[in-house]
């Protein structure tokens, strides 16, 4: 029975705690113009292959250009094949059991723009083995009675200068 009231007891005081209301910054503050939500598509491709497999690092810059002409309220903003320079974020390598790399790009360097004007986060993965999930996919699997499953890695996540990346630019945020 007393555990019955230390619960309501906990339960009524944590519901109306208002401590984490407090601490939740002004709007006011905040970088974003929220009552405009109007934004461009960039498109962008990278100019060489960009690896997990390569010999890519952390922190590295990488090109890349401007697929098609950026028009922004009847200006030219980004021209044809100009040049944007990107970082790599994270390259997490592919692990035994059949997981696929990921390789994460952002910090787009546009210029006369706020990375706050941005929403540029591009993620890529690499392939899975379709074999590997046809045979993981029955439960209970019979790849965990033989482990030979934690021998396979998986696919390495890549770019290539025939794909395209899409970022948005919110012109009205500052």
């Amino acid at each position: 029975m007393n555990k019955f009231f230390a619960f309501i007891f906990a339960f009524a005081y944590l519901g109306n705690s208002s401590c984490y209301a407090s601490s939740l910054p002004n709007s006011s503050n905040l970088p974003y113009n929220y009552n405009s939500t109007e934004y461009y598509i960039i498109k962008l491709s990278p100019i060489e292959k960009i690896s997990t497999k390569g010999n890519f690092i952390e922190g590295q810059k990488v090109d890349f250009k401007v697929c098609d002409d950026v028009f922004i309220k009847n200006k030219k903003f980004l021209q044809k094949d100009e040049i944007v320079k990107a970082r790599i974020e994270t390259i997490i390598p592919p692990a035994r059991g059949g997981l696929p790399a990921e390789l994460t790009i952002d910090n787009f360097e546009i210029p006369n723009t706020n990375k706050s004007q941005l929403i540029s986060e591009i993620i890529i993965q690499g392939n899975v083995k379709w074999w590997l999930k046809l045979i993981k996919s029955p439960k209970p699997s019979p790849v965990s009675v033989l482990p030979i499953s934690q021998l396979i890695k998986g696919g390495q996540a890549k770019i290539t200068p025939k794909d395209t990346l899409r970022i948005k630019y919110f012109p009205d945020w500052k």
